[in-house]
């Protein structure tokens, strides 16, 4: 039977690794894994993940000013 890696604890040495790095090595990575172009824009198959984070994003933003903007009144 195939054993896989808790996700979790997977993640964890993972987000060590990242801590670890420069913010040039962290963008070399993007560029070796096919994510980023050497431009660091993001390549064509991961274009769209880019455009939901960035739509998710501003609206959360615009939640928050809507909170506080309740909040003050």
């Amino acid at each position: 039977m195939i054993s896989y890696p808790d996700p979790e604890e997977l993640w964890k040495v993972t987000k060590a690794r990242l801590d670890a790095m420069t913010n040039e090595e962290r963008r070399q990575t993007l560029v070796d894994a096919g994510i980023l172009t050497p431009d660091f824009k993001p390549a064509k198959h991961y274009r769209h993940m880019f455009a939901e984070g960035a739509r998710q994003a501003k609206e959360a933003a615009k939640q928050a000013a809507v909170r506080e903007t309740e909040s003050t009144e």
